[in-house]
């Protein structure tokens, strides 16, 4: 009986030995992060259209003592594109942006007592073209921006109703300002910006009844707010 004791508890115990050896093989569980989240990339070309409303002031001069100030207002939309540029591992985002937009930017006044022309003094904004620098900062997909550039402004000015006298003319002029744009996904972002446009200058529609050298018109200061949507050639 004590042979049939011993032996099985040399066996019990060669059993345990096993089994603690086992245990001892098996490597404890590795635990793996999970990767790291890429930012959002603003890197690449992109494509879009926009919409929005436009203010300013005109002015028209009729060379002597003869003057109409008066505001301006209407909608716009168009299309835009340009290219963004991310420095690897930085917030910093450079890039160029071109649009074009057909606009209604227009108002118009009586003309006053010492005016040379009689009638009612019109301007009208019909066409609106950027080409600009832009620099962000972007906060992974909110991209704050400042941007400034060249704006070619259509312009249209006539007096009169019916007309007497009228004329069409392209003005190159500063234009500077600043928006947001939001990365919806990695190729879709939404913008919203204001632009001011300066003054595009004087020019003159000179109608040949004038008593003072010529009618003008001048102050077409004006700006703009937008809203747009991009599809992006490229991103994460």
């Amino acid at each position: 009986m004590r042979r049939i004791l011993v032996s099985a508890a040399v066996v019990a115990l060669g059993i345990a030995s096993l089994q603690t050896a086992s245990a001892a093989d098996i490597s404890a569980p590795v635990y793996k992060a999970p990767p790291a989240a890429v930012g959002y990339n603003w890197t690449g070309f992109y494509l879009g259209i926009e919409g929005g409303y436009g203010w300013g002031r005109s002015g028209h001069r009729d060379g002597g003592a003869g003057a109409v100030d008066f505001d301006l207002s209407g909608g716009l939309v168009g299309i835009t594109g340009g290219y963004n540029w991310q420095a690897p591992g930085s917030q910093w985002v450079v890039g160029i942006e071109g649009d074009w937009s057909w606009t209604d930017i227009n108002g118009s006044a009586p003309s006053s007592a010492t005016f040379a022309c009689a009638g009612t003094c019109n301007t009208d904004i019909r066409g609106n073209a950027t080409l600009r620098g832009r620099v962000g900062w972007a906060f992974d997909r909110i991209l704050p921006y400042v941007t400034a550039g060249v704006a070619w402004s259509r312009l249209h000015a006539s007096i009169g109703t019916p007309v007497l006298a009228e004329a069409t003319t392209t003005r190159a002029s500063f234009t500077g300002g600043a928006g947001v744009e939001v990365g919806i996904t990695p190729n879709v972002s939404a913008k919203l910006e204001w632009l001011y446009v300066d003054g595009p200058g004087r020019f003159t529609y000179a109608p040949a009844f004038c008593a003072a050298p010529g009618c003008a018109t001048v102050k077409n200061d004006y700006s703009m707010v937008r809203a747009g949507l991009n599809w992006r050639f490229g991103g994460m």
